[in-house]
């Protein structure tokens, strides 16, 4: 008799190795590999996954039981932002992307509509590590008179850094916020920051800046929508950032503390 088990998916797979490849490469691994996810999935007591749609699409993909699931956001400790929490940078308006610079990061796209933008008194922090960085570099250089940093991220200091920003950035690249909630978004929800994001409708990403009302969500295609986004931002008040902020930290509290989804978690092993 085999033991029971429970699975805590943080991705899907084959789909996040196999949509990457090509035609009939791509078509072929899913046909050998879903079976044995399925498998896998439906043997098991329980299947933990991080958001809601993911959880719809394992459930109509794989033909499962809507009982089997349990669903666990990916938590943070936000123990280490509240030392920065009621605190607000003076200065130049701060927009900061803080990640890894890789092909989903849509950092390019930022950049473009950040030039376009022609903000006064405003600068645009990449902070992060990753494969695009050096091409992100090299398109910022073309924009000597525009104030564009790329900084580095020590461990450990996240929070510190993110607290130099007014703004937060999320930007994918479109179809890249469907699966989950990157982990960057309760971090900057955490710090007390306003997110602009850069994500479909119907994704969680969405849902979650528009419950909690902190920040604004545009599509990955849309340039014009960002540089709007931009300016509206450089005209408001400082009382409606700082209010956007609280009310993300508010929400992170209730749904990505490590607390709550460690209850979670430790009730849905015992059940």
């Amino acid at each position: 008799i085999s033991r029971p088990y429970i699975v805590h998916v943080q991705d899907i797979y084959p789909e996040s190795l196999t949509n990457k490849l090509a035609g009939l490469i791509g078509f072929a691994a899913n046909k050998l590999l879903i079976p044995v996810d399925r498998f896998v999935l439906r043997h098991a007591n329980k299947i933990l996954v991080i958001s809601e749609k993911m959880k719809l699409y394992l459930r109509e993909t794989r033909n499962l039981n809507k009982d089997k699931f349990e669903v666990v956001l990916n938590w943070q400790d936000d123990t280490a932002f509240q030392a920065y929490q009621n605190t607000w940078p003076s200065g130049l308006l701060t927009f900061m992307y803080l990640g890894n610079i890789g092909p989903v990061s849509n950092i390019p796209f930022v950049i473009n509509a950040f030039v376009k933008s022609c903000l006064p008194n405003a600068r645009l922090i990449i902070a992060g590590v990753g494969s695009s960085k050096e091409t992100c570099i090299k398109l910022a250089e073309k924009y000597p008179h525009i104030d564009i940093q790329f900084i580095e991220v020590p461990a450990g200091e996240v929070p510190l850094i993110q607290s130099q920003a007014h703004v937060m950035l999320l930007p994918l690249t479109k179809d890249a916020g469907h699966s989950s909630i990157p982990s960057k978004l309760p971090a900057y929800m955490f710090s007390s920051r306003p997110v602009i994001a850069l994500a479909e409708k119907g994704t969680d990403i969405e849902k979650t800046i528009t419950e909690s009302g902190c920040g604004w969500v545009g599509d990955p295609v849309d340039e014009e929508w960002l540089i709007n986004c931009f300016k509206m931002i450089s005209d408001s008040d400082t009382e409606l950032l700082v209010n956007k902020g609280k009310a993300g930290c508010q929400y992170a509290h209730l749904h990505f503390s490590k607390e709550t989804n460690l209850n979670k978690l430790l009730k849905s092993m015992i059940n």
